[in-house]
């Protein structure tokens, strides 16, 4: 069976002999929830793929990289379900890059969430019989109309991260590397995606207490590794403002994740970005 060309590129290894075909996709040889690959993984030229060698040696250090020769085609995934020796594959899945062609055809961490929501499916997507006029009149505070795009929140209060690997069990995520360090590429726990976009769920909630639920997301980007024992703090702003016909509104969030390493809680600054998320917020 024909498959594309690959190089195995180490960390360390800075005469690795690049390949000359393009375009090509570039991705961390170790990982999950698609992070380290980003839309502008395709690279077609020699300069681009440099510059997105540069962005996982800073966001993703000692992390080994492979890069392919890059398929266009269209692409088909089967799930397998069981242990070794008795598995059952599920029906196979076709991803629709219909509405995706500006991205080149790449299914990364970006495209998986809908850089692109449409303001009217999001808006449809609001639940008909839920009395905003009620919740706005009933629960005191900020509402819709008390908000200012361009208000930018930092949420004080931090949270550590526990539990991690329960959490991925819960969620059915098999992913080696949130449950055993020694498949992950740090020698340690790799954190679910899903926990550190829950945490900063809730403390986005801590300064809009009045946020009746999120209803969508434009992007998610896992900038950086988050592992047990981070502290997290998150800050955000508003970029805008949707009203909706019969009250309240929708509110574009964008909100920065960083953690403080657990080796270096006791140093001040000593943090990284590891979450990059623009959601769409419902207010009364």
């Amino acid at each position: 069976m024909p498959v594309p060309l690959e190089t195995y590129v180490d960390s360390d290894d800075i005469s690795a002999t690049m390949p000359s075909i393009f375009p090509a996709l570039i991705k961390p040889a170790q990982g999950d929830s698609s992070i380290g690959i980003t839309q502008n993984a395709v690279v077609r030229n020699a300069g681009q793929l440099v510059n997105y060698l540069d962005f996982l040696s800073s966001t993703m250090p000692g992390v080994p990289v492979l890069i392919q020769e890059f398929l266009s085609g269209r692409e088909f995934s089967v799930g397998l379900v069981g242990n070794p020796g008795k598995f059952e594959a599920l029906p196979v899945l076709e991803v629709d890059y219909s509405k995706y062609d500006r991205y080149g055809r790449v299914l990364g961490i970006v495209l998986v969430n809908g850089e692109d929501a449409n303001l009217e499916q999001v808006e449809a997507a609001v639940p008909t019989d839920w009395r905003l006029d009620v919740f706005r009149r009933e629960i005191p505070g900020e509402h819709f109309e008390e908000l200012t795009e361009g208000t930018r929140y930092l949420v004080e209060a931090r949270d550590s991260v526990t539990s991690a690997p329960e959490l991925a069990r819960l969620t059915l995520n098999v992913a080696k590397a949130h449950t055993d360090a020694a498949s992950s590429p740090y020698s340690k726990r790799l954190v679910y995606g899903g926990y550190t976009i829950s945490m900063a769920s809730a403390q986005i909630v801590r300064a809009l207490p009045n946020l009746v639920t999120l209803i969508g997301w434009r992007s998610c980007d896992h900038t950086r590794p988050v592992f047990e024992g981070d502290i997290l703090h998150t800050e955000f702003t508003i970029d805008a403002k949707h009203s909706l016909q019969n009250g309240g509104g929708l509110v574009d969030l964008h909100a920065l994740v960083h953690a403080t390493r657990a080796d270096q809680a006791a140093e001040p600054g000593a943090d990284a970005p590891v979450l990059d998320w623009r959601a769409i917020g419902l207010m009364a």
